[in-house]
């Protein structure tokens, strides 16, 4: 509907307001509309120059309206519909002013030259002014929506850090115990005690690879999430996503979506005598950030297609907005995201080009 409105406003702005009308002037002055080849090389110059705007924007990729603006992105990265009253009051404004514009250029013929020219340049600055201050207002916005989540995401990286000083802190307790098992001549007891050990410290020992801080919190928050619904997630990391293209606020996103879906997708289809457990890689390959999910599923093939639609879903009261968000976040960095499925599991593979 945004895109819409945009496009309708470029019509009567520029196309109409702007070209025709200018043209039109000097067509006027020269009795030339009369001219069946003149119109035409008139109508073919307009839309020549239109394609080259089309081209300009496809290359620059504008945005005014972000996909997130739509949706509120939650601290774990899944999202839901959004009602933003300036959003859609500007879009109004944007209605009533390509309205006004519309019938002004049908009623162009009635008006003097210099109302004409008044009304082109009036027109013009209105729709640069209300489309300036409307994407401030919505990156404010969204600005503000992510200072949210920057606070969700400090609270992850108190925790663990809390968890990690805990664990040195622990550290020479157990290094006392172990001494004092050994020196008795209690090995078994010692191993035991070791293995028990490296069982608690396992999981934040497999995110210490990971460059980025907020990275391995948001991970570590997800682990002990997953546990309290009586599901293991294993991490095996390759690469310390030093060079991926992603902002880390992103990857979180993308990360969060897919590991939030996959617990979901267990707690809800996978019954507790079953594997529950969740597998996530991350690694480099080809010059490019590769994550992989994978997790017990119930899906058949055409069900596992339409993942990526938006609005599918699988699970009761959910809108089925995070992975086609997902997918969107990821083809902005020029990546893919696909599905494979295989032996009721399901692994989600993300492939983004790393920076040069």
């Amino acid at each position: 509907m945004a895109a819409v409105f945009v496009a309708f406003t470029f019509d009567t702005a520029v196309v109409r307001m702007l070209q025709w009308n200018l043209l039109g002037l000097f067509l006027d002055a020269g009795d030339a509309w009369d001219d069946p080849f003149i119109r035409a090389v008139i109508v073919l110059f307009i839309g020549l120059n239109n394609i080259l705007f089309a081209m300009l924007f496809f290359k620059k990729e504008p945005v005014l309206f972000r996909d997130e603006l739509f949706h509120v992105e939650t601290a774990r990265g899944g999202s839901e519909p959004s009602r933003k009253p300036h959003l859609f009051f500007g879009i109004l404004l944007l209605a009533v002013l390509d309205v006004f514009l519309f019938y002004t250029f049908q009623e162009l013929g009635r008006f003097s030259l210099t109302y004409r020219l008044f009304v082109t340049g009036w027109s013009l600055f209105m729709v640069g002014l209300m489309l300036y201050f409307l994407k401030r207002a919505l990156d404010f916005n969204s600005e503000e929506a992510r200072l949210l989540l920057d606070r969700q995401y400090q609270q992850d990286m108190l925790s663990f850090f809390g968890l990690v000083r805990s664990q040195r802190h622990d550290f020479n307790f157990h290094l006392t115990s172990v001494y004092g098992l050994i020196k008795e001549g209690q090995y078994e007891e010692a191993s035991a005690y070791i293995s028990e050990v490296v069982k608690k410290v396992q999981q934040v020992n497999e995110l210490l690879p990971l460059r980025h801080p907020a990275v391995s919190a948001l991970l570590n928050t997800l682990g002990e999430q997953a546990k309290q619904q009586g599901i293991r997630i294993r991490y095996v990391i390759h690469d310390d996503l030093r060079d991926m293209a992603c902002s880390v606020y992103d990857i979180n996103k993308v990360l969060g979506n897919l590991i939030q879906n996959a617990i979901e997708e267990i707690a809800e289809n996978v019954p507790e005598s079953a594997e529950r457990e969740i597998e996530v890689e991350i690694m480099k390959e080809h010059q490019q950030t590769v994550i992989r999910v994978t997790n017990p599923a119930r899906l058949d093939d055409e069900r596992a297609g339409r993942m990526f639609e938006s609005g599918f879903t699988s699970k009761a009261g959910h809108e089925g907005v995070g992975l086609a968000g997902t997918e969107r976040l990821v083809q902005r960095y020029h990546g893919v995201i696909f599905p494979e499925l295989a032996d009721g599991r399901l692994t989600l593979n993300v492939r983004i080009p790393e920076t040069g």
